[in-house]
């Protein structure tokens, strides 16, 4: 005799939707969650090849124009200040689509003009009657000849004899610094707002901060330190270090023998020097207990060229004109070096020559009688290399080697850190205190879970705990990091303390448990026992509660602050 089986009941038409939509749903969710996660991972490695494998030239526009003046500095992307050769006047000389336009005429009267290294719109100017003016805020790309003569300086002052050349630099939007450099002597002088109500205009003052009697050129005297602090550098690498009014120190750069340039990286607490054209020596300022003291921080040694001009880049360390007519990048952030060929000269009749500026965009100009070249550079023009990651590096401020990662620094002419070793660590360690605690707790509960729980109450619980693990951890570290770290900060007392009663609760608890009527076996457990625990545990809680409220009641600092007091963490 056989049996039939019972014939599974068919389901509705509208159930088979449902489910087919429904694995659809889920199907096509998933498939775009796998897609999103595989675009991400695409876009990092096309947006870090370059770093790790990058041969491209940066990006060059050339012009044919003709550019018979001596190009003092550059203004704009396309407004150049060049200096007559003729009739010894400073022109603002505009080239747009090859064409070379006269766009403002400077008085004769002006002697000397420079602009601010990293901000065209800050340019002091010095006449022939000893008048010293400051500008601010000037737009050279839209501005009318008209009205540069009309324009109002923040300052005028009126100096004791003509300077041979000066420098002008920005400290912060009401605050200047100008070098002055005459026959005999050098003058460190500082212009600041003074603070007046909100609706009267700003007064300046210019103050003198140092006058030192010295023939060196300005080239060879440097600010650093936002303008706190006056480098003086000899030809032989000696230097002398002076603050306003004071010398506060003197040295020697054991690695410059024959100083031929000399450059500020951006961050202002680096120092470049260019030995005999062929050696670069990265210096960083730092402090210990006497003062600011120099370290050495990298060295590049150039075999078959030597350095002309240098300068400092926007992006990181120093790019140098060599004498073979390439661009060498010395990237400090990175510690890797790249060198740019560039292309000859449009015209067969600029034999002279080239000159070269930086832009206040950080472009690198080559100025040449016969055409303009502009080089470009981006952040995936730099170099890479991945071993330094793993180092342990000098840092500007540091007096010592450091592990320190800040990508992203506090101020953007801040030198940037890039040494992977304290994400690995931190990962590391924070991998390992996460198990001391969670590994016993995960433990203990999965064993109770599996031979002491009832049936009925795991086949509740299992399902949020598998909920509980569907929460991605970077939720689970926001939270953490927003909300749980500060909270326990205040309460890290109460969090000690309970972690103490609670074992001891507890124990109490199932000591109790087992004395009630018909509890002497775990055979009996129904799931009260749950209940029980929770309220010992909760018990527990107000008892730490009460303890550190006694401890803490006759002092008005939290247990972070005093630990960090006696350890000396402050």
């Amino acid at each position: 005799m056989t049996t039939r089986k019972a014939a599974k009941p068919s389901l509705s038409l509208s159930r088979r939707c449902l489910d087919l939509g429904a694995t659809a749903a889920v199907t096509g969710g998933a498939t775009i969650v796998l897609l999103a996660i595989a675009s991400i991972f695409l876009f990092l490695i096309w947006a870090s090849w370059p770093l790790f494998w990058n041969g491209s030239m940066p990006a060059l526009s050339s012009q044919v124009v003709e550019m018979p003046d001596r190009v003092v500095g550059v203004l704009t992307e396309s407004d150049y200040l060049v200096h007559d050769a003729e009739a010894g006047g400073y022109q603002v000389v505009s080239i747009t689509h090859e064409n070379r336009e006269v766009r403002h005429n400077i008085d004769d009267d002006v002697i000397l003009l420079r602009t601010a290294q990293d901000n065209s719109a800050v340019w002091v100017e010095v006449r022939s009657t000893g008048v010293l003016s400051l500008y601010s805020d000037y737009d050279w790309a839209v501005a009318k000849s008209e009205e540069l003569s009309s324009s109002q300086a923040i300052l005028s002052t009126q100096l004791e004899e003509l300077p041979i050349d000066l420098r002008v630099q920005v400290e912060s939007d009401d605050t200047f610094h100008v070098l002055l450099q005459f026959k005999d002597h050098t003058e460190w002088r500082r212009v600041a707002a003074d603070r007046q109500p909100i609706f009267q205009p700003a007064t300046y003052r210019i103050q003198t901060q140092l006058r030192l009697d010295s023939e060196l050129p300005l080239s060879q005297i440097q600010l650093m330190g936002q303008g706190r602090l006056l480098v003086f550098v000899e030809q032989d690498g000696a230097y002398q270090l002076y603050e306003p009014g004071q010398k506060i120190r003197s040295g020697h750069f054991s690695t410059v023998s024959s100083l031929s340039a000399l450059r500020v990286l951006r961050s202002s607490y680096g120092l470049a020097l260019i030995d005999e054209g062929s050696v670069i020596n990265f210096y960083g300022l730092s402090y210990d207990i006497e003062g600011p003291v120099f370290s050495l921080l990298d060295q590049y040694r150039l075999e078959d060229i030597k350095i002309e001009k240098a300068f400092a880049s926007p992006l990181g360390g120093l790019i140098g004109v060599s004498t073979a007519g390439t661009l060498e990048w010395f990237d400090s952030d990175f510690k890797v070096r790249r060198s740019f060929s560039m292309p000859s000269s449009a015209s067969a009749r600029a034999v002279s020559k080239p000159a070269w500026h930086m832009t206040p965009s950080g472009s690198i100009a080559r100025v040449m009688p016969s055409d303009l070249l502009i080089i470009d550079f981006e952040v995936g023009d730099r170099g890479f290399n991945a071993l330094n990651l793993f180092k342990r590096r000098m840092y500007e401020g540091y007096q010592t080697p450091e592990y320190i990662w800040q990508s992203m620094p506090l101020a953007p002419s801040s030198e940037a850190k890039y040494s992977i070793t304290p994400l690995i660590l931190g990962t590391l360690k924070a991998a390992v205190y996460s198990l001391l605690f969670a590994a016993p707790l995960a433990i203990a509960a999965a064993i109770f879970t599996s031979y002491f729980l009832t049936t009925e109450l795991r086949a509740r619980i299992k399902p949020l705990v598998e909920l509980l693990a569907a929460i991605p951890t970077v939720i689970l570290g926001l939270v953490a990091g927003l909300w749980f770290a500060p909270w326990l900060e205040k309460n890290l007392g109460t969090m000690i303390a309970f972690a103490c009663t609670v074992p001891i609760g507890l124990y109490l608890a199932s000591w109790i448990w087992r004395l009630l009527p018909g509890n002497s076996t775990e055979a009996r457990l129904s799931g009260f026992e749950l209940l029980f625990s929770a309220a010992a545990v909760v018990v527990a809680a107000l008892i730490a509660s009460a303890l550190t409220s006694a401890v803490e009641k006759d002092t008005s600092q939290t247990l972070v602050a005093y630990l960090a007091q006696s350890w000396g963490l402050e």
